[in-house]
């Protein structure tokens, strides 16, 4: 396999220390708070001040939203009572609060929250959303993980998507990721229109292919020369965006592809697994990094068409020597395209598998090229420390 293309060094601080130094400032009562655009890693071998950036920026971020302003959060899972407490406090202290869960995580440990935001009102409430809010009835899950915040500290219109569910077990075991977005009122304002349409928990309909854009379940925005937002339910596999971005990679033997998921099996993770053998056997270099939820078939088509792949959970078969395992799901590349190498990096909550198609996932799509090294030093920070295990 040929070695990934040589990457410029970038001053945006290797690997971001391997993301152990989350890309947020501080708050302190001298100095006024600025959240930090970028990404954001999160891994478990991490202590003292340099643990758990992820949940540092999301708590920091609820400090600091003033009364009168919103906060919008949508996750799988909400156990952190550390979390669950900020946003109780950021609503007494007059902060609308409008939280939605999946409803079979709206357990023992949401109980105080609901009861202090209410289910009902336009200001805070907390919403169990049953099966996928968007998607078909009966179907899916809400699995989407974003919090924002129409102003914190010296920002307005801040967004923070990711693959971490604010959780005990994330905190403790899981590598995520994530990347914030600060005064950016396009990808707030897409969040919030996506949020609107999420806690109606009503189906919309299957378009798919349609002349019209984000007519369907499949919301999809391209703004400011390569930042995007992608949600799912998808409307049919026919128009899943990650197969449409590996077959629309040119000069494949020129590319670098980085994949890194929790989940990766059935149907789509197959056609997935296909696409990247093909891309590898045109000459890409390839790598995946996955859990035991990958299915055979899906391993046996990556092994026989020579993509290097981890599992981060059973070593091939036999259990790791520890409980960490990757979390994050992104797809990262580089390519040459007209000449000129080109970076794309897509991450949020897709674990590319059937289970995505109903349910809701959000993705986002950032195109520096400083961004896209920093998360691809993470992706083989993980790989390193997860294969250490082995």
């Amino acid at each position: 396999m040929k070695l990934p293309w040589k990457r410029a060094v970038i001053g945006v601080s290797a690997a971001i220390a391997a993301l152990t130094t989350p890309l947020i400032a501080p708050s302190t009562a001298a100095v006024a708070y600025t959240p930090q655009p970028g990404p954001i890693g999160q891994h478990p071998t991490a202590t003292g001040a340099q643990s758990s950036p992820i949940r540092r920026a999301i708590l920091d971020n609820i400090a600091n939203t003033p009364a009168q302003q919103t906060i919008r959060a949508v996750t799988w899972n909400l156990n952190d009572q550390g979390v669950t407490t900020a946003l109780i406090n950021a609503h007494r202290r007059g902060v609308h609060v409008q939280v939605l869960v999946w409803d079979r995580n709206c357990g023992s440990e949401t109980v105080h929250l609901r009861a202090v935001l209410g289910v009902a009102g336009d200001a805070s409430f907390f919403r169990c959303i049953k099966n996928s809010a968007r998607g078909p009835e009966g179907k899916g899950q809400l699995h989407q993980k974003s919090f924002t915040f129409s102003r914190t500290g010296t920002a307005s219109h801040v967004s923070l998507v990711t693959s971490y569910n604010p959780t005990d077990d994330a905190n403790k075991n899981q590598y995520n990721v994530a990347f914030q977005f600060v005064n950016n009122q396009t990808m707030h304002d897409d969040l919030k229109a996506l949020f609107q349409q999420q806690m109606t928990d009503s189906p919309r309909a299957a378009r798919c292919q349609t002349a019209t854009p984000n007519d369907g379940r499949l919301f999809q925005h391209f703004f400011n020369g390569g930042y995007g937002v992608m949600a799912y339910p998808l409307d049919c596999i026919a128009e899943d965006p990650v197969i449409t971005r590996l077959r629309t990679i040119p000069n494949p033997d020129q590319a670098v592809i980085r994949v890194a998921t929790s989940g990766f099996t059935n149907e789509r993770a197959r056609r997935i697994a296909q696409e990247l053998v093909r891309l590898r056997r045109a000459g890409a270099w390839v790598k995946v990094m996955h859990t035991a939820g990958a299915g055979p078939v899906v391993r046996s088509t990556l092994d026989q068409g020579g993509v290097t792949r981890l599992d981060t959970q059973t070593c091939g078969g036999a259990p790791a020597n520890d409980i960490s395992f990757n979390h994050s799901k992104m797809l990262l590349v580089s390519y040459v395209s007209a000449g000129q190498r080109t970076y794309r990096s897509w991450l949020g909550s897709d674990n590319m598998a059937d289970s995505s198609i109903n349910s809701d996932e959000l993705m986002v799509q950032v195109p520096q090229q400083a961004h896209y090294q920093a998360l691809t030093d993470f992706f083989d920070f993980t790989w390193k420390r997860e294969a250490a295990q082995c």
